[in-house]
């Protein structure tokens, strides 16, 4: 071997940069890949969320606005309007040249779940929004893939997701060392409004503080464990580079391989500031396969296929495995996946009970407490897994589907080029060989200013001190970090051409270690780190390609059929924005003015308050949301004082119904409202319609024990106007069941069972309705 670190350096070679290069892309699709590198990085700075429902404890709290639902749809448009450009672009010049990715099949199979399980949800807002952003996500890798035409264009989509990464690290440690403590004291500080908010729920606010007391840094996500799926990524990401670098540039590589390892290195100590325990295990897993797909890639580029047969039955005999221990201990091991045992028992009974066309993306919490096992400790609105998750959200078509799109995609990469897999690699000197016109500073900078533009976008309204203080860091970090990553040699400023070959194996690690870590997590659902994952997909796919055209030129254009897909597009883009996005953003709009105006004045009458009146236009602008319906019923039911009052928030229930009807805010305020008319009419009707509404609350949660003591308090209380054996001897098995039920709930911490003065109250009751039995008992005997 020669020793290339004696050779001196070589200087730049103007005529290899000046030579044209015909797979260079044409306008249209560098603004296409702009606008997708800049959606990468973006939605990985915020936590977005598919519905405007917030928790009554912190709906009312002064916070910075941020990502709604109408932003994610938005986002999810800008992704449809890079395609069309894609495609439009790629037909003016006369040919196609689509890349097929294997996932094609597989994204048509969940179109066809997502429109038919979206048609058979009750809340359908949560549905569409749901179903578009999946979808939208599937769209940005058969997208992304199109536009990584070059290794050059690779290295710039790896280069944003690595500095997006390092941003995401310094973030985890800032809030550790600062957002954490300074939170915590805000919290002390205003400690009686936020009880005030909670109400009677002590339970929710004692989940509040011990999440304040974990010290899990989520970065800018809600979730630690989402957190540790995204670096697991994108430290995937830094070490991808570090080894096309080993193994390709001995005599120049010393500085331009410190820079991502370094990077890779935080990124994997931010994980440990997560404390997710799945995340760290798939970081090893991710390490362990890049090491043996290094070391052993000759032997895996003979038996590409083989390789990936073995790896799907892996993944299915760890999935077999999982589910024998589980039905064999009734739990897995662990306090943690005993818990998301209970969750997919819980999901299992809803398939069976629902079928198997799925019950519409983001309803999955609306039917889990009718399935829920008594002793699970929680409502949650995700199962914990993507396969349980999208078997009972998109049905099973839509898991068979996505099962499909992960097949078609691994047996993709199984037909890279064997040629470039066995060879040794090309041991280049420098980072001139193979430079293209992809120029590093120009694209950084470029990019910088759309994510912070964008930033500034989804935090419009937000205190102008808050969006200084959130984004002076990642502004400065991470247009430099950009381009400390991108660079390769000391002397050109483009990225390099040469093949990405030997970043294959950490790069296809760490999807699957994503994939690993999400099958008991919610990751792939959040969109900062799904989109990441999907685009590390189309790096992978494209870097096992390589260079993937030669001419692109086409001696016939088609200008008219292009000009026809733009005006399409565009009449496609407005619909989906005047009949979609806009709606939401209305809606939106007029609900956080509604929740100001609560907060600052909670004791005015709701009657043509302007708070009712936000409401209502919310209510008008969004047909398909309940979300101001829910707020504004729970508004008036908190003021009420006659029975006009009862009236308004008994329509707004009905309509709450119709938008949403597994939402048991129907039923259990309605049981509300109906006891209220009752202590002022003294109509014993109302008494009875109170029993019926919450027996309806019971049957939508079976397992919850205050709606048992509720009903039976109800009973008693109906018992005492219209005095019957039936009501009493109802009373007392409503009673025994919730105390039966919060004797079983042993997972569930002290504040969110029952209260030791409600169960006293309860054995009362039934020490009271027995003794009235027996003395009824006595009466008709004697």
């Amino acid at each position: 071997m020669p020793d290339h670190s004696a050779q001196p350096e070589p200087t730049r070679s103007p005529p290899a940069l000046a030579a044209p290069d015909p797979s260079q892309l044409a306008w249209p699709e560098r603004v296409a890949l702009a606008v997708l590198l800049v959606l990468i990085a973006l939605r990985a700075w915020m936590q977005e969320s598919h519905t405007v429902e917030g928790s009554e404890l912190t709906r009312f709290l002064a916070a910075p606005s941020g990502p709604q639902p109408a932003t994610t749809l938005f986002f999810n448009g800008l992704i449809a309007a890079a395609a069309m450009l894609t495609f439009a672009a790629r037909v003016y010049r006369g040919r196609i040249d689509y890349r097929w990715t294997g996932a094609e099949f597989g994204a048509l199979m969940l179109v066809i779940a997502g429109i038919i399980s979206a048609s058979r949800a009750g809340q359908q807002r949560l549905a569409l929004t749901g179903t578009i952003n999946f979808l939208g996500m599937i769209l940005l890798l058969l997208t992304l893939r199109q536009l990584l035409r070059t290794p050059a264009c690779v290295r710039l989509a790896l280069a944003v997701i690595v500095a997006n990464g390092t941003v995401f690290a310094i973030r985890c440690g800032y809030q550790r060392a600062v957002d954490y403590p300074m939170t915590r004291e805000y919290f002390e500080e205003n400690r009686a409004a936020i009880v005030a908010a909670a109400g009677a729920d002590s339970g929710k606010l004692h989940d509040f503080e011990q999440r304040l007391k974990s010290n899990a840094a989520t970065g800018y996500f809600a979730h630690a464990n989402v957190a540790g799926s995204y670096l697991v990524l994108t430290a995937s990401a830094g070490l991808a580079l570090v080894l096309d670098r080993l193994r390709r540039r001995p005599g120049n590589r010393q500085p331009f391989i410190v820079i991502p390892a370094v990077a890779a290195m935080g990124m994997s100590l931010a994980l440990t500031l997560t404390q997710s325990k799945g995340a760290a295990l798939s970081l090893l897993v991710a390490a362990v396969l890049t090491v043996l797909g290094t070391v052993l890639r000759a032997w895996f580029a003979r038996h590409r296929r083989a390789t990936a047969v073995l790896a799907w039955l892996a993944f299915f005999a760890i999935l077999a495995a999982v589910v024998a221990w589980g039905l064999l201990h009734d739990g897995l091991p662990t306090r943690s996946m005993l818990f998301r045992w209970q969750y997919w028992r819980g999901a299992w009974a809803m398939w069976l009970d629902r079928g198997p066309l799925g019950v519409g993306a983001d309803n999955f919490g609306r039917w889990f407490t009718r399935f829920k096992p008594a002793e699970c400790p929680e409502e949650v609105q995700d199962p914990h897994s993507w396969i349980v998750r999208l078997g009972t959200e998109f049905g099973g078509l839509g898991l068979a589907g996505f099962l499909m799109l992960l097949v078609g995609v691994s047996w993709r990469l199984s037909r890279g080029p064997r040629a470039e897999f066995e060879a040794p690699g090309e041991d280049l000197t420098t980072g001139v060989h193979g430079a293209s016109k992809v120029r590093i500073v120009p694209w950084a900078l470029l990019l910088a200013a759309g994510i912070i533009v964008g930033w500034l976008f989804a935090y419009a309204g937000s205190d102008p001190v808050y969006i200084l203080f959130a984004l002076a860091t990642p502004a400065i970090v991470w247009p430099g970090v950009c381009m400390l990553v991108a660079a390769e040699s000391k002397q050109v400023g483009v990225f390099s051409d040469d093949s990405l070959i030997h970043a294959a194996p950490a790069l296809i690690a760490g999807c699957a270690a994503f994939l690993l870590h999400s099958a008991v997590e919610v990751s792939l659902f959040m969109a900062g780190a799904a989109t990441t994952f999907f685009a590390l997909l189309a790096v992978c796919l494209a870097a096992i390609d390589g260079r993937l055209d030669g001419a692109t030129s086409s001696p016939k254009a088609r200008p008219i059929f292009a000009a026809a897909i733009v005006l399409g597009g565009i009449v496609a883009l407005t619909l989906y924005a005047t009949r979609i996005v806009r709606p939401v953003a209305l809606a939106t709009h007029h609900i956080e003015h509604a929740r100001r105006l609560v907060a600052s004045n909670r004791s005015a009458a709701h009657r043509a308050s302007a708070a009712e009146t936000r409401y209502r236009n919310a209510i008008d602008a969004d047909p398909l949301d309940g979300a101001a319906v829910e707020e504004l019923s729970s508004f008036i039911l908190a003021l009420a004082r006659d029975v006009r009052d009862c009236g308004d928030a008994l329509q707004l229930l009905a309509l709450l119904r119709e938008r949403d009807p597994q939402n048991l805010s129907v039923p259990r305020q309605s049981a509300a409202v109906y006891r209220i008319r009752f202590e002022i009419a003294r109509d014993a009707d109302d008494l009875e319609r109170a029993c019926s509404a919450v027996r309806e609350w019971i049957a939508g949660y079976p397992t919850w024990p205050a709606a048992h003591l509720t009903l039976g308090r109800f009973l008693e209380e109906l018992n005492a106007v219209r005095p019957s054996p039936r009501l009493v001897a109802e009373a007392i098995a409503s009673y025994e069941r919730g105390l039966e039920l919060d004797r079983l709930r042993v997972y569930v911490s002290a504040p969110n069972r029952l209260s030791t003065e409600r169960i006293r109250d309860a054995e009362a009751a039934i020490a009271r309705l027995r003794g009235a039995q027996t003395c009824s008992a006595s009466t008709r005997s004697s």
